[in-house]
């Protein structure tokens, strides 16, 4: 299945007469947990295309490594050149990625867990005027391209779930939104599962059972984003 997650962060902005803050979510890299987050904001938005899903039989197609490794930074090269990101590799990026958002002037969390193995952080800026602002949030997003952008992507697509270990987990997946109140049959497909989440009036009943099986929800990129 492909769907295209949230965007590489999601931005709010606070203003008062002498200072402006922006915070910015670091980019989780596609695949992931179908969810889109907001600062403050409990509102959940399931992202997920249902039209041209692939079924629990199919294996999403494999990255094109070698194209990613082509057009990524020197930094990200010399990991993506092993074939696959390691744990220990996928942090280092993250933190590198941190470490020159701090440089670029802005002010950056502790790494933080968002589900299906992947880390993240937030970040922001307060300055006096928006100029100022702007320039240091155009030099930390660059962050992104140059550390972590394309072996977060080889990181997460590791951590999809194989056809047969999804269809496993369909059971529990059934049982636990049953269980918060969303209306499911048991002989429910994946792809009925992902309607139900997605139904405007079970996506706050559906989060418990997305946190706990995010892996289930992860979804693969699509193939343009291997290119």
């Amino acid at each position: 299945m492909t769907a295209n997650g949230p965007p590489a962060y999601q931005a709010r902005v606070f203003g008062n007469d002498s200072a402006k803050v922006t915070m910015h979510h670091s980019n989780r890299v596609q695949p992931q947990v179908p969810l889109r987050f907001t600062f403050a904001v409990t509102t959940l938005v399931i992202v997920v295309a249902l039209a041209g899903c692939a079924t629990s039989k199919e294996q999403p197609a494999e990255l094109d490594i070698a194209a990613l490794i082509a057009k990524t930074s020197p930094f990200q090269r010399d990991i993506l050149k092993k074939g696959t990101v390691a744990r220990a590799d996928y942090e280092k990026a993250v933190l590198a990625q941190r470490e020159c958002v701090i440089a670029a002037g802005a002010e950056a969390s502790e790494l933080y867990e968002t589900g299906n193995n992947e880390l993240t952080f937030d970040f922001g800026a307060t300055t006096d005027t928006d100029e100022q602002n702007d320039a240091i949030m155009l030099k930390a997003d660059t962050c992104l391209t140059e550390y972590r952008s394309e072996v977060g992507k080889v990181w997460a697509f590791q951590q999809l779930l194989s056809p047969q270990q999804r269809k496993n987990l369909r059971p529990e997946v059934i049982a636990c939104l049953v269980s918060e109140g969303v209306t499911i049959k048991e002989s429910a497909t994946i792809t009925d599962l992902y309607r139900a989440v997605n139904d405007e009036k079970n996506i706050q009943a559906s989060r418990p059972c997305i946190s706990r099986f995010a892996a289930f929800f992860a979804v693969a990129p699509s193939r343009d984003d291997n290119h």
